[in-house]
C-alpha cells in the first residue's frame, strides 16, 4: 500500500502551533498593530532515504521606521508514518527597514547530507547594503552558516565629486566536489560607472567542519555607518 507523504496546511498548521502559540506577536508594547505572518512554498528534499520538506516563515512588521522584520525557517520530515519537525530556526533570516520580512532567494544542495537555504534581505542608510544569510540544514540540524553580502554602495553618486564612493556587488555559488560540503566562492566587481563589472576581489571560501560554518573575510563583510 503506497504511504501518503502530502503534506497540508492542515498538518503545517498543527506543526506550527507550538511555536507561534508562546510568542509574542507585537514587536514594540505600545504597537496595537500585529507582525503579519506569511509562508513560501514547501521546499521538499531527500537525504539519504529520508523526506524533508522546508518552509520559510516572513514576519512582516508593522510600517514602523527602522523596525527590522525577519524569516524563520522550518524543517519537517516525514517518519514513514507522519510529519514532524525536524528543526527550526527563529529570525534564520533578517529583512530590512520598515518592517521588511525579506525572504526566500534560493534552496541548494551543497553536499551528500546538506543542503543550504539563502535568506535575502537588505537595508538602505546613507547608503545601500543587501545581503543572504546562507543557513544549512545537515543531520537534522540547522545552523547559520554565514552572511554574504550581495551589493554594497555608499557615497556621493555624482561623477564629477572627489567623495569617497564605494559600489560593488558579490556574487555567490558553492563548487561541487567530493567534499561534505561544498566549497563556496565569491567574486566581487564593481558597479560604478567607470570601472562596470571589474573584478575587485575573488576567493573559494571552505566549510569549516569544527565550527560548521564559513569564514567570509573582512574584504567581502560591510557595514552601513
Amino acid at each position: 500500500m503506497a504511504v501518503d507523504t502530502t503534506l497540508t496546511s492542515e498538518i503545517i498548521d498543527n506543526l506550527l502551533k507550538p511555536v507561534y502559540d508562546t510568542m509574542n506577536m507585537k514587536p514594540l508594547e505600545e504597537m496595537d498593530e500585529e507582525i503579519q505572518l506569511s509562508r513560501s512554498d514547501i521546499k521538499r528534499f531527500v537525504i539519504g532515504r529520508e523526506k524533508f520538506a522546508a518552509l520559510v516563515i516572513e514576519n512582516q512588521y508593522p510600517f514602523a521606521g527602522a523596525s527590522t522584520g525577519h524569516c524563520d525557517l522550518f524543517i519537517f520530515r516525514f517518519n514513514g508514518k507522519n510529519w514532524e519537525t525536524a528543526d527550526f530556526m527563529i529570525e534564520a533570516g533578517s529583512g530590512g527597514m520598515y518592517g521588511n520580512s525579506g525572504s526566500l532567494h534560493s534552496f541548494t544542495v551543497i553536499g551528500k547530507e546538506t543542503v543550504c537555504f539563502a535568506l535575502s534581505g537588505g537595508q538602505t542608510h546613507m547608503g545601500t547594503l543587501y545581503y543572504d544569510d546562507l543557513v544549512i540544514f545537515s543531520q537534522n540540524k540547522l545552523k547559520k552558516a554565514c552572511t554574504v553580502t550581495t551589493k554594497y554602495s555608499y557615497g556621493d553618486w555624482d561623477d564629477n565629486s572627489d567623495e569617497t564612493r564605494f559600489c560593488y556587488n558579490v556574487q555567490y555559488a558553492f563548487l561541487p566536489s567530493e567534499k561534505a560540503v561544498y566549497d563556496l566562492q565569491l567574486v566581487k566587481r564593481s558597479c560604478l560607472k567607470e570601472d562596470k563589472d571589474q573584478i575587485l576581489d575573488k576567493i573559494v571560501v571552505p566549510f569549516d567542519n569544527r565550527d560548521s560554518m564559513f569564514k567570509i573575510p573582512q574584504a567581502f563583510d560591510e557595514s552601513l555607518p
